[in-house]
């Protein structure tokens, strides 16, 4: 079942009813007067729909005893920008459960430094399998013959993440810098 919103009366529910029959009806016809007349019905009900949703904000924000914040709230559900916080509650190491957080974190950042030298002993040994010269195995084994530093993880909260990945600015292909488009 979907979740109804407060502010949508049964009015509106039939109307968006008349809208969908009425859309089921010219979606196959060439009957330009049904279009138009479906195009009029859909800006009119979009019109009623703002009209309630403003209605009903305007009526949560006066009944608020904190009206900045309520209004913010309204403003993130609006836009669809609430913080979604997730978490990892437990993780499955070894066909044993691990819950406690500092347990996790350095699982994983012992799994993530050893990723390099799985890869290079896997190489050697496809190399060592194929015994061929000529291969890319090869290649990078011969230039690349000393191990890359184990990567250090630092403990970070979602937060900083957060801030971290918001304050990066978005490039294209060619690495300059995006110009945002009017429309």
């Amino acid at each position: 079942m979907q979740k109804q919103n407060p502010w949508i009366t049964r009015g509106i529910r039939i109307s968006c009813y008349n809208k969908r029959t009425l859309y089921l009806s010219c979606r196959n016809s060439n009957d330009t007067y049904l279009k138009n007349r479906y195009k009029r019905y859909s800006k009119i009900l979009s019109n009623v729909i703002k009209a309630a949703k403003k209605i009903y904000n305007d009526e949560l924000i006066s009944n608020s005893k904190n009206r900045i914040k309520t209004t913010w709230e309204i403003i993130k559900k609006e836009t669809g920008k609430f913080k979604h916080h997730s978490t990892i509650e437990s993780l499955r190491i070894n066909n044993t459960t691990v819950s406690n957080p500092r347990e996790i974190a350095q699982y994983l950042n012992d799994y993530s430094s050893t990723v390099a030298d799985t890869i290079i002993y896997n190489i050697k040994k496809d190399n060592d399998e194929i015994n061929n010269d000529s291969s890319h195995f090869s290649y990078l084994i011969n230039n690349f013959t000393t191990t890359f530093p184990n990567i250090i993880w630092k403990h970070a909260s979602t937060y900083e993440v957060c801030k971290i990945i918001e304050s990066l600015k978005p490039t294209n292909s060619c690495g300059y810098e995006e110009i945002p488009v009017k429309s």
